[in-house]
């Protein structure tokens, strides 16, 4: 009886703990959009939403695949690597929305160029199993995609 009297006192003062933090620490409501965009300084990217949807796929795209190449990498498995990045690689951009490559700033443009690059160098070191030259052109293309986000925001159009 007293290991029962004990557990339920603990679970008791657990309970009134956890609602007193809640009456001192009361999450602060999220930021109007308005206020967010005013913060924000990266360049906006006037893409339509046809073009931001297109341009949201790759990214989702790009991440899958590093994704992909991490996974095959743990697991030696060049050919798996060089496969997959070389689909990211340069020209391989198809299917592009009417206007999406003149709507880019030329930052983004540039950048997007040396990302692919980056996916293409990667695929080709992993062809020849050179697993530094691998990571070097992984990084490239990683750090290229970071930042582009530190640079570029997309923004609805209304």
């Amino acid at each position: 009886m007293k290991k029962l009297s004990t557990a339920l006192l603990i679970v008791l003062a657990a309970a009134v703990g956890a609602l007193a933090s809640q009456a001192f620490f009361k999450p602060t409501a999220p930021a109007k959009a308005a206020e967010t965009s005013a913060l924000d300084t990266r360049e906006v990217v006037p893409f339509n939403d046809e073009q931001t949807h297109y341009a949201l796929t790759q990214m989702r795209g790009f991440l899958e695949t590093l994704i992909i190449m991490d996974n095959a990498e743990f697991a030696d498995d060049f050919q798996e690597i060089a496969a997959v990045a070389a689909v990211q690689g340069p020209g391989q951009g198809s299917g592009q929305p009417s206007g999406f490559h003149d709507a880019m700033p030329d930052g983004f443009r540039a950048m997007t160029k040396q990302m692919r690059q980056g996916f293409g160098k990667a695929a080709k070191a992993a062809q020849a199993g050179d697993l530094e030259a691998y990571i070097e052109a992984k990084q490239q293309a990683q750090n290229t995609c970071i930042a582009c986000h530190a640079s570029y925001r997309f923004q609805p159009q209304n």
